[in-house]
């Protein structure tokens, strides 16, 4: 099967290397890790708790360009979060990062690839500069207000621009981020225990339906369900939503009444058209799908992916699920590869295995290990 290339880029779109590289430094599980060798997609296994999600969280991370990432991670780890001192929010929202929970530490990742992907974050407690919060009650002075130590971004572009961004908190409370210029297209992930947003599918859609490009994805989805006869964004309830249209069917229903299965299956298509000449992270990329339907997602996830000149960081536990995509490892074996994360003395540790020798592995009913 020869797989399509998006018509009307630029000239250098075939020269576009994604992220090559990878060092990691002092983030959650990991102490120090350095790998090379990504490719289109790449396939992240292991062992429960060995460090799947946080791996694809570092990478994540170095790619986007403000503070308030640490709330976001709480929410995909279903982690809620209470009243407390501007300390203890800050130790909640960004602790966890720091490799040990050591304040001391100075986290870094640094990304190598193409222009827009060599990125490095550096990460850190800024305890040389103690932000007083002053207290509410006019009444008290300002001196018995509460000090804290903010956390500091600095993320610096392959020009050497350096972003710097932190969360800080308000005399009401409540979290605030200092501004940060925007990048453009920042690489999305969709996360194992968060709800898909609705709205986004929605918008991304309909974007896709102006430029005449949804029947790429309804295509998609008629190749996995065919009994389907159009897809379209109506209003539900004052919000945009995706519908599907059966063929005998006499009214469109929200997709996310149809399958959680083929929702899932065009949000994470939609993700990769939008995450356009970056990355698209995708934690748990079989849960919720059935086995039958896994050769013909990793076929459209890798159609997609080079379409749209994105590059794909997919965790999976499932040996069904690697064993099912097999066939299409086989005919592209030069897009995939698989990073097996695992542990050494409470410490995560990483290995890059190229496609053609994970398949041996798989074939042979093997774990995937250098």
């Amino acid at each position: 099967m020869t797989l399509p290339t998006k018509k009307g880029g630029p000239a250098h779109r075939s020269e576009y290397l994604m992220i090559e590289s990878a060092e990691i430094q002092n983030f959650r599980l990991f102490e120090s890790l350095s790998l090379k060798g990504f490719r289109r997609v790449n396939l992240v296994v292991g062992d429960n708790g060995a460090g799947k999600t946080s791996f694809l969280e570092a990478l994540f991370v170095a790619g986007v360009s403000n503070a308030e990432i640490g709330a976001r991670f709480r929410v995909w780890r279903s982690m809620e979060m209470g009243p407390g001192s501007p300390q203890e929010l800050y130790d909640g929202l960004y602790l966890s990062l720091f490799h040990n929970f050591e304040r001391g530490r100075v986290g870094s990742i640094i990304l190598k690839g193409s222009e827009e992907d060599t990125r490095t974050l550096k990460f850190y407690y800024d305890t040389g500069a103690p932000v007083l919060l002053p207290l509410t009650d006019q009444n008290l002075p300002p001196q018995l207000g509460q000090l804290y130590s903010p956390v500091a971004f600095e993320w610096t572009d392959s020009t050497g621009k350096t972003t710097k961004s932190m969360l800080q908190t308000q005399p009401n409370g409540t979290l605030a981020s200092s501004p940060t210029p925007p990048r453009g297209v920042d690489p999305t992930f969709l996360a194992a225990r968060s709800p898909f947003n609705s709205s986004e599918n929605a918008k991304w859609f309909s974007d896709m339906s102006k430029q005449t490009n949804e029947g790429r994805f309804i295509k998609s989805l008629q190749e996995q369900f065919p009994e389907i006869e159009d897809v379209r964004t109506e209003i539900e309830l004052g919000k945009n939503t995706v519908f599907i249209k059966y063929k005998k069917a006499k009214r469109r229903i929200p997709i996310n009444l149809v399958s959680e299965g083929m929702n899932k299956i065009l949000t994470i298509l939609l993700h990769i058209a939008h995450s356009e000449r970056t990355a698209t992270y995708v934690d748990e990329l079989e849960n919720g799908i059935h086995f039958s339907r896994h050769e013909k997602m990793a076929e459209q996830i890798l159609t997609f992916a080079r379409e749209y000149n994105t590059q794909v960081f997919a965790s999976t536990h499932s040996s069904e699920f690697l064993k099912s995509v097999v066939p299409v490892i086989k005919k592209h074996p030069q897009d995939f590869t698989f990073i097996r994360i695992f542990q050494e003395n409470e410490v995560g540790k990483a290995a890059i295995i190229d496609g053609a020798k994970g398949v041996e592995l798989i074939e042979a009913g093997l774990e995937l290990r250098v």
